[in-house]
């Protein structure tokens, strides 16, 4: 049962001598056998299980693991107290007891690599697929302990400092970047930005000096485009780290103070139709050139010598993914507190060869008559590459209460033995209706490709892209959970086989690339703590930059979702970004108001089940 419960019957146990089971110890056991997607949040025992006048299994009748906001034993010793408080940060908690589960409490697989990475700053070692295995602060703790891995880092993490070759390396592209290249349309401005809070006594030698040292670390962002021979990086070739900096005077005004201080980087004498900050962000998303190799720009505003500025880096998609920064940001304070940066256990070159020779591998090129399967038949909201571009699309944004988000992210998914991606895409196919084609996009860094391979603090376009058929079917809402439960399960391998057969292998390519691709894209980023006004991290302002209005759209209708804590509670929110050309704005709003009423569904329902548990 996929990240749910699992109910365990006794079945006479006790009166064998062998005592009720511990759920911890089963839930072990069954973490060491089967996939991640498939173990247990929690067990539940049961002297028996309910049945109906049929002799089928009464769901109805089980009992709901509620998960409320409160902790359980207190962690015991150092090392529990210092993994307790590491989690606690990481899912935006005060504290957590030493047996919760990881998952229960908002946990998601971003969040393990995360935690990963926070831990490893905390001198642990851990692997996402240890978190997913031991899932609670004492099982981890006892993990570390017997493995003998309390150091700061582990042996194979040391021995990769340099991690990568200095002289010009050939890395071969991932599925994502392939899938970019068959887009067309002008890419050399397609990136990501982020605006940060600079320390008050920065000054531009130095800020330099910080980003040629996460330029030597993460050489992907040294990387250069090669378009011929159909595509592929070269890695490092770009120009010194130096030449990214621009800087930019934009002291305050004097007469603002107090709340209103935060607000300077809104004006601009120079342009007053314009906010300082995306007037500089164009032009440093206009002067991203993949083939020259200039793959970053910043921009750093200086508001003088007692005032926190900001630096505004954007950096080419190529090179660059939502989880990337997760490793950028701590290097860019490490760097200035003058403290050696992490290193990276896997470079992306050695990431993306073993992609290509897992492409031909027998056991991925056996799945292609499975996704043979999934894509045919008919798809609905096919782009035109030529008219649905960047310019012609639209959003719609709709939020969940912090009541309804807190149950999602909790008793939802345990109730309905389910992840919060199951609830969510339940909630979209019942808006859509059966047999729509999905694609999710996911963050695809599947560490097990090589050997559990760590790659929190890898920097590149790591993102997959799985195509699901929906159907819910006609039954009730908790069959209807169940069914896409199974279909989201069902893709071999976590379903990175697709891509790889659709881009890196020519003799599976042509046969998919023939077949329609869905219209229609979820990816669910994950929960996010409320942005603190802290030194290189993000800044309160906005830096969002258009991509060129002529980029063709990748698909007729997007839903990306995200859950961000605020001081009311976490809040869900979904942005419905779609083809103007192929939906009208009425319809999109339709489907959203659908989407959220299937969720308060599932909520109340999960409310009723337990209150009569």
């Amino acid at each position: 049962m996929p990240n749910g419960p699992a109910v365990i019957p006794d079945g006479g146990m006790a009166a064998h001598g062998r005592g009720v089971p511990d759920p911890e110890r089963l839930r072990a056991l069954v973490a060491a056998v089967l996939p991640d997607y498939m173990v247990p949040a929690a067990v539940v025992v049961l002297e028996s299980l309910p049945l109906l006048s049929n002799g089928k299994l009464d769901r109805a009748a089980l009992p709901v693991p509620y998960i409320s906001g409160n902790v359980g034993r207190k962690p015991e010793g150092a090392l529990e107290e210092r993994l307790a408080a590491v989690v606690a940060d990481v899912l935006g908690m005060d504290e957590i007891g030493a047996d919760d589960d990881f998952f229960a409490h908002g946990g998601d697989s971003l969040l393990a690599m995360r935690l990963v990475s926070r831990a490893r700053t905390a001198g642990l070692t851990l692997t996402p697929r240890e978190i997913f295995q031991h899932r609670t602060v004492a099982a981890l703790a006892r993990a570390i302990t017997t493995e003998g891995r309390s150091s700061a880092t582990s042996n194979r993490a040391a021995v990769a400092q340099a991690h990568e070759a200095t002289g010009e390396e050939l890395v071969p592209l991932t599925p994502i970047m392939h899938d970019l290249r068959e887009r067309g349309g002008p890419i050399d401005g397609y990136h990501q930005s982020a605006l940060l809070q600079t320390p008050p006594g920065l000054d531009e030698p130095t800020l330099t000096t910080i980003l040629r040292t996460l330029a030597e670390r993460h050489l992907m962002l040294r990387a250069r485009l090669d378009r011929s021979d159909n595509w592929s990086l070269l890695a490092p070739s770009g120009p010194d780290a130096a030449t990214w900096l621009t800087r930019v005077e934009a002291a305050p005004d004097p007469a603002i103070s107090g709340p209103d201080a935060a607000t300077w980087l809104t004006r601009v004498e120079a342009a007053p139709d314009s906010a300082l900050i995306r007037q500089w962000g164009e032009r440093a998303q206009a002067e991203l050139d993949p083939e020259a190799g200039r793959m970053v720009r910043a921009v750093w505003f200086d508001a003088g010598p007692g005032t926190p500025g900001r630096l505004l880096l954007v950096i080419h998609h190529l090179v660059v993914d939502g989880v990337s920064w997760r490793a950028l940001l701590p290097d860019l304070a490490a760097a200035w507190r003058g403290e050696p940066l992490a290193p990276v256990e896997v470079p992306f070159s050695r990431w993306s060869r073993a992609l290509a020779t897992r492409a031909v591998d027998p056991a991925t090129v056996d799945e292609l008559p499975y996704w043979t399967s999934v894509l045919a038949g008919r798809t609905t909201l096919a782009v035109d590459p030529a008219r649905d571009v960047s310019a012609t699309a639209r959003e719609v944004s709709v939020k969940l209460g912090a009541r309804e988000t807190e149950a999602l992210l909790t008793r939802v998914p345990a109730a309905f033995a389910a992840s919060v991606n199951d609830i969510l895409l339940t909630a979209l196919a019942r808006a859509m209706g059966d047999g729509v084609l999905v694609d999710l996009e996911g963050h695809g860094r599947v560490g097990e490709l090589l050997g559990d391979a760590d790659l929190s603090r890898t920097v590149g376009w790591f993102t997959s892209v799985v195509p699901v058929r929906l159907d819910t079917g006609q039954g009730t809402l908790p069959e209807a959970v169940a069914r896409i439960r199974t279909q989201l399960a069902a893709p071999p391998a976590s379903g990175i086989g697709y891509g790889l057969l659709r881009h890196l292998n020519p003799a599976t390519a042509p046969a998919l690339a023939a077949l329609p691709r869905p219209g229609v894209q979820f990816n669910y980023l994950g929960r996010f703590g409320v942005p603190e006004a802290t030194d290189w991290s993000y800044a309160p302002e906005a830096a969002d930059l258009p991509d060129h209005p002529d980029l063709p759209l990748s698909h007729a209708l997007t839903l990306t979702a995200l859950t961000e804590d605020g001081c009311q509670g976490p809040r869900l929110t979904a942005t419905w970004s779609y083809a103007s050309r192929l939906l009208t704005e009425e319809e999109v709003r339709t489907l959203a108001d659908r989407w959220l009423q299937t969720l308060h569904a599932l909520v109340d329902l999960t409310d009723k089940r337990g209150n009569s548990a």
